[in-house]
């Protein structure tokens, strides 16, 4: 009893040693850590704030551009579309008028 009492705070001791050095070393190499990772992320932090910026510079020059391209197709094509409609309607109201009812119905008399 007394060699197992012995044994049981000879290991109990060394256990605590253990556990105290352990613990010593996982909060140093937690808190290593812990700055790294701070410094990782704000300088990642200041990547992203770079990159979303310029991105959002590009994005609003490409905007730009695309919308005066745009405008400019639409005023374009709505010329043409004028241009192509009054042109059919002229040649609608020429066919309209040459085979127009009266006439067939003059023609048949």
């Amino acid at each position: 009893m007394e060699r197992t009492s012995n044994w049981f705070y000879i290991n109990l001791e060394r256990t605590s040693k253990w556990f105290y050095i352990n613990l010593e070393r996982i909060s140093n190499w937690f808190y290593r850590n812990l700055e790294r990772t701070s410094k990782w992320f704000s300088i990642n932090l200041e990547r992203t704030s770079n990159w979303f910026s310029i991105n959002l510079e590009r994005t609003s020059i490409w905007f730009s551009i695309n919308q005066e391209r745009t405008l400019n197709w639409f005023s374009i094509n709505l010329e043409r579309t004028s241009n192509w409609f009054s042109i059919n309607l002229e040649r609608t109201s020429q066919v309209t008028q040459t085979y127009s009812p009266s006439i067939w119905s003059a023609k048949r008399r």
